[in-house]
């Protein structure tokens, strides 16, 4: 009776440890939406019209991620494949709608010279139920980003969009991020983790944009 009942007692915890697997490793699809502050001086008029006033980021299917950036002035989407390191920019600003393309090569090219240290801490927050751990992250010019990431939402290289923290396995859910100017930081924390199918539609370019290279881009910006 006592090995009928230890061995009842494997079976239960076998299949009780292969139920949570598989709920953790179910990958998230849905968005995460942040409240966005500034800290270190006032916004100038101008400067306030550029900066983004919402920021979202989309989870799909098949390793795609799309992050949104509103402002005043229009919006910035952009979208990675994180399994074939394909982007698009979708620019919505002041009447003109345009996409800028990289293949993995332009990708690879763009970013080789961004360095960046992290450092892990031991400090951790709650965050939306979350428990986040901190990293610091230092660029070439010992710029400092704070960022506090959960590895309990499962989204494989989750921080496609974001060079800075491509190295960070978990969802930033909060981090301050330097500008041009080095007086002003941008703090974004999340508000919203809402779990939901995301259409694919999403990770496409929408009817009305016009395609073109990163080089066409740069000539028109001046860059």
């Amino acid at each position: 009776m006592k090995k009928l009942t230890s061995i009842l007692f494997i079976l239960t915890l076998l299949i009780s440890l292969s139920v949570n697997a598989q709920k953790k490793a179910k990958p998230f699809t849905g968005v995460i939406s942040f409240n966005i502050s500034f800290e270190g001086r006032e916004l100038e008029p101008n400067e306030k019209a550029q900066m983004p006033t919402e920021i979202k980021t989309y989870y799909g299917k098949d390793n795609l991620i799309r992050t949104d950036q509103i402002s005043a002035m229009g919006s910035v989407s952009s979208i990675s494949n994180t399994a074939t390191n394909e982007s698009t920019v979708l620019f919505d600003m002041m009447g003109q709608k345009m996409a800028v393309k990289s293949t993995k090569k332009e990708y690879d090219e763009s970013v080789k010279d961004l360095k960046y240290d992290v450092t892990y801490t031991d400090d951790t927050k709650t965050i939306l139920g979350y428990k986040c751990k901190k990293a610091i992250v230092k660029d070439k010019d010992g710029k400092e980003m704070t960022v506090y990431y959960t590895q309990d939402i499962n989204v494989n290289n989750p921080n496609a969009n974001n060079p800075a923290f491509k190295d960070i396995k978990g969802v930033a859910l909060e981090y301050t991020q330097p500008t041009a100017d080095e007086d002003l930081t941008l703090h974004l924390t999340a508000k919203e983790v809402k779990k939901s199918k995301v259409k694919k539609s999403m990770f496409t370019i929408p009817a009305g944009y016009k395609t073109i290279t990163k080089e066409e881009f740069k000539s028109m910006i001046g860059g």
